[in-house]
């Protein structure tokens, strides 16, 4: 994609996703806004997660299993620490949105469907040569997940 139809894409997501948080804050929302904007949120996830990343190219088959391995990563450079930070952030408000939208019921179906979701986007991104198949990403992703979860319980509850 190139630079003007990506910044296009960003301009349109921020505009919608702006519009349908100001339905949910006045209580005028519907079932479809809370879907669109899932969908919308999983996009931004999806294109964000699988891009290449020309600084880094990995070898076909590499694999992390250090759940800790952020640490190390974050001690030897400032930029790792930005990483491992987006890595807990992005996956806080999946919880939420799939809580608004209904999308099935409880936290244990929940869970596994996001489980399933980042197993997916972390073989992807093994699959295509785009990063590597990270237990330490993973170990991220579901620290955000869970502090996503805890704080969206009283605002679902304020919601509904």
């Amino acid at each position: 994609m190139e630079n003007i139809e990506k910044n296009i894409l960003a301009v349109l997501i921020i505009v919608i996703t702006t519009y349908i948080l100001l339905l949910i804050l006045l209580r005028i929302d519907n079932k479809k806004e809370r879907y669109v904007l899932l969908g919308l949120y999983l996009l931004v996830l999806i294109l964000g997660l699988l891009r290449l990343d020309p600084q880094h190219r990995y070898a076909t088959g590499e694999i992390g299993l250090n759940p800790l391995g952020f640490i190390s990563d974050i001690s030897g450079d400032e930029a790792s620490f930005y990483v491992m930070a987006i890595n807990l952030l992005i996956f806080v408000p999946f919880y939420f949105l799939l809580g608004y939208a209904n999308i099935l019921k409880g936290f244990w179906s929940r869970l596994l469907i996001f489980e399933l979701f980042i197993l997916l986007i972390e073989y992807l991104q093994f699959q295509f040569n785009l990063g590597l198949f990270d237990i330490s990403d993973i170990f991220l992703y579901n620290i955000g997940f869970l502090v996503g979860y805890v704080i969206s319980l009283p605002i679902l509850k304020f919601l509904k």
